[in-house]
């Protein structure tokens, strides 16, 4: 008879439908928050300012999806994923990771300071004088992202959401607060990066300190490296296509439409995403970790 799971006090059944049931209440939460600071928002900034975020957004999630070999789903499959020894060393490709596609989006900076108006029409978002400096000052999310400790993904292979709606809630709560703080003293976009940037950093600094396992150090093993990047080699090609599927049409009309016009856009796609971000935080965090523990306990 197959060994029963270290940590598994309850059944699989009720800590996955517990585990779904908060996903969908941070969920929920997280939305009724985003249309309390978008209410907010909307009466301090121009549209203009969501649509120049929103492409900045866009080219983050692009360059990660870009470098995706799957960490997480690594650590949530693997039966040694919650060793430390594991942990540290996925936590470190997580950090270089991070630090790639920071000079991906600062190169990204460069690249539409010098050839943006040449290739845009006047008042889009590629000629945007502001985009360079903000796709500039943006690679700091990724390399904050990339110092979240791989105890996140420990306590989703582990079904222990809790925690995770605690921490997502809490950075969401923070973020709106310093937004509308910033844009009330200066109505500008950075205001809106400045909440990025502080909610990432709440997130990551929460990692270190609430979610229980091994602390994060520097860590390697070729090993580990090569069966991680033995399976997520696989997933780089279908995470292409997922991002031109759901986020191409954000690149193509930043050079098509105003910037009033695409940060309405940008607004409006915002709710129309709702549904689908849902249906994948139960997939990704819920339903992929209970299918991971049949794996390694009853294959």
């Amino acid at each position: 008879m197959a060994e029963a799971p270290p940590s598994a006090p309850r059944s699989l059944r009720s800590r996955t439908l517990r585990s779904g049931g908060l996903v969908i209440t941070q969920m929920m939460a997280q939305l009724g928050l985003r249309l309390v600071s978008n209410l907010i928002m909307t009466r301090l900034l121009v549209p203009e300012a969501f649509g120049l975020i929103a492409f900045v957004s866009t080219l983050i999630v692009g360059f990660s999806l870009f470098s995706d070999i799957g960490l997480q789903k690594n650590i949530i499959r693997e039966k040694d994923g919650d060793t430390p020894k594991f942990l540290r060393v996925a936590w470190v490709i997580k950090m270089l990771r991070g630090l790639l596609i920071a000079l991906c989006v600062a190169l990204a900076a460069l690249g539409i300071g010098v050839f943006g108006t040449a290739w845009s029409a006047p008042g889009t978002v590629y000629s945007d004088p502001v985009l360079p400096w903000l796709l500039l000052v943006s690679a700091l999310f990724p390399l904050l992202q990339g110092m979240e400790a791989t105890t996140k993904e420990l306590a989703m292979r582990r079904l222990e959401m809790g925690r995770i709606t605690a921490v997502e809630i809490t950075a969401q709560i923070i973020t709106i607060f310093f937004m509308v703080g910033f844009a009330w003293l200066s109505p500008t976009v950075w205001a809106l990066l400045a909440g990025m940037l502080i909610g990432q950093s709440v997130r990551s600094l929460s990692s270190h300190l609430f979610y229980p396992g091994p602390r994060m150090g520097f860590e390697w093993d070729l090993q580990i490296f090569l069966r991680i990047w033995h399976y997520g080699k696989w997933l780089l090609g279908s995470s292409v296509f997922t991002f031109f599927a759901q986020h191409a049409d954000r690149l193509i009309l930043a050079g098509l439409l105003n910037s009033t016009t695409f940060g309405l856009y940008a607004i409006a796609r915002i709710w129309v995403d709702a549904g689908r971000q849902i249906i994948g935080r139960l997939s990704s965090q819920v339903g992929f970790s209970s299918v991971g523990e049949v794996v390694r306990y009853r294959p």
